[in-house]
């Protein structure tokens, strides 16, 4: 889970260094912040822009920026001399790859710099914007990981777990069956309105789930802008849009009807109603940082108990796993 860092960089030289290395400029509004993301290639710029598409926005003159710099360094003498490796840098190549490449972010706030994160390994933390913990965003929403999806009758369906439970597999096969697309990889609940604010970005297939999505798996590795890493935990994985392969019109939606938090087994398939406490406990382990408190954390939580329904489930089968959960989304609760 990504927390705030302290270390603050006064270094002249520094600054300087960082200004004239990342020269890419990428501007993005995320629900009212305005963010330029500084990258040091055009290709890392590229890969940002497909990233965030969502939130892209022309420069605003005048605009008070938080700015976000994106370097990619070697382990050894922490320079790349050569113009082609750094043309051909990518964040997510090296982000998702083990090498010999360290990759750090700083933010520049209100003209104070900040290194914020330092990979040299295998990153387990999120990805560091939006900067849903810091102003104008901080306390405004309720992150969770997860997706949310709108089903025929307009109702609000969030699919929440942790890293690499299926979820997106989960909304690939909703997605299919009938259902429009609201977010992937976080849940952004409006905490004044109780609404679900749409989010996208690039969505992870696992190579072995690919196979139980038909036709669409065959749709995602060819597709010209899908992303293959291997991650060391999982193997080969595939990035892309859920945009890029379904008709999508995001807007803002009503707040959530159901919730069913997802955890994948290799035994069996089930799905249950959650009591309170044990909806708490779960969805405690898929908070993201975005500058509540535990106890803001916990109330909004039981705000959303208690005008949803909630269920637990537990699969083995993926397919069969969506389908359970478009009966329980529609008030046909299955009897496991």
């Amino acid at each position: 889970m990504y927390r705030e860092s302290k270390e603050d960089i006064y270094d002249q030289e520094t600054i300087e260094f960082l200004e004239n290395t990342c020269s890419y400029k990428l501007y993005l509004d995320f629900y009212g912040c305005y963010v330029c993301v500084k990258s040091q290639s055009e290709a890392m710029h590229s890969e940002f822009e497909f990233i965030f598409k969502m939130f892209c926005i022309p420069p605003r003159v005048g605009e008070n920026y938080i700015e976000f710099f994106f370097l990619i360094t070697t382990n050894s003498d922490q320079t790349l001399e050569q113009p082609k490796q750094i043309e051909e840098l990518t964040w997510t190549i090296a982000n998702y790859s083990h090498d010999d490449l360290v990759k750090t972010v700083y933010r520049r706030l209100n003209n104070k710099l900040t290194r914020l994160q330092k990979y040299d390994k295998w990153p387990t933390d999120e990805m560091i914007i939006p900067p849903f913990n810091i102003e104008p965003l901080r306390n405004k929403f309720l992150v969770i990981e997860g997706n949310a999806l709108i089903s025929n009758e307009g109702k609000v369906c969030l699919i929440v777990g942790g890293w690499w439970q299926g979820k997106t597999t989960l909304t690939a096969f909703l997605l299919k069956m009938g259902y429009s697309f609201l977010s992937d990889g976080l849940i952004v609940i409006d905490r004044k309105t109780g609404r679900v604010k749409p989010y996208s970005t690039l969505c992870a297939f696992r190579y072995y789930n690919i196979p139980e999505l038909g036709d669409l798996a065959d749709a995602i590795v060819k597709h010209p802008k899908t992303i293959q890493v291997k991650s060391p935990n999982t193997g080969l994985i595939y990035l892309n849009h859920f945009s890029s392969f379904f008709s999508v019109t995001i807007s803002e939606s009503c707040p959530p009807s159901f919730i069913a938090i997802c955890k994948k087994s290799e035994n069996s398939t089930k799905l249950k109603v959650l009591d309170v406490k044990d909806f708490m406990l779960e969805a405690w382990q898929c908070r993201t940082e975005c500058g509540l408190n535990r106890n803001e954390f916990f109330q909004d939580l039981l705000s959303l108990y208690e005008t949803t329904q909630c269920f637990k489930l537990v699969y083995s089968n993926l397919s069969e796993g969506a389908l359970i959960l478009d009966k329980a989304f529609k008030g046909n609760m299955p009897n496991l």
